[in-house]
């Protein structure tokens, strides 16, 4: 076993792409393609570069939805109590006006200046391709769901975690691509010692982590890009 350090992917370029291209399909032909992260990397051996993808739509008038089926919210202030649903909280009794209130922020940005990105929805596919632009390199691509991207931050033991299948490749040489694939299921439960995501997943859990790990004996460039597959083109 062996443990890899981390390198964080933090510029985005958003190209918008509409239409359907030859793919592996088992999903999405009547779908839009849409570009929501791209960008050129170098990542030395045994070392990971990662970007985290929000699969639910970031706004305001998403996280008020959310908070009106909530049962930790209400107006008694001790009601953000677990498990769900005990104590008499009222988070599905706020009308939408009252949930966008308690939200706060506006509709660009939320109460603590955070900018809302449109590019993030919750798409129902998803695609990535990878062009290895480095003479040679070996590399895997690995997506994760939240449940597991807490487990390997804490162990940092990529053979201990549990990929989605669907849009995972390893052993990979050259360019290669994947998708699309139906989004995946979002794992829930007990995540690691005194730690739980709830069920059904909270719209703060829903994300993706899009892993590419060097496994070969030198540094590699290339460059990636991911697609999400929603009913229309959102950029």
């Amino acid at each position: 076993m062996r443990s890899m350090a981390l390198l964080m992917i933090t510029t985005i370029v958003l190209l918008p792409l509409g239409g359907c291209v030859s793919h592996d399909y088992d999903c999405c032909e009547e779908l839009d393609r849409n570009a929501i992260a791209s960008d050129t990397v170098t990542i030395e051996p045994d070392r990971i570069a990662f970007v985290t993808i929000k699969d639910f739509e970031d706004s305001q008038e998403s996280f008020a939805r959310e908070l009106m089926k909530s049962p930790y919210y209400g107006n008694d202030p001790d009601c953000d109590i677990h498990p769900a649903g005990e104590g008499g909280c009222e988070g599905e009794n706020l009308t939408f006006e009252e949930a966008l209130e308690a939200i706060g922020g506006n509709a660009t940005h939320g109460p603590y200046g955070h900018l809302y990105e449109e590019q993030w929805a919750d798409y129902e596919g998803y695609e990535w391709e990878v062009n290895l632009l480095s003479e040679t390199g070996k590399y895997d691509v690995l997506w994760l769901d939240t449940f597991e991207s807490i487990r390997v931050s804490n162990h940092g033991d990529l053979g201990k975690i549990n990929a989605k299948p669907a849009l995972t490749k390893k052993g990979m040489t050259g360019n290669n691509s994947l998708g699309p694939k139906l989004s995946p299921e979002h794992s829930c439960g007990d995540v690691l010692d005194n730690y739980v995501i709830d069920c059904p997943v909270p719209i703060g859990y829903k994300a993706f982590s899009f892993y590419i790990v060097n496994t070969g004996s030198t540094a590699i460039e290339l460059e990636y890009s991911i697609f999400g597959w929603g009913k229309e083109t959102l950029l």
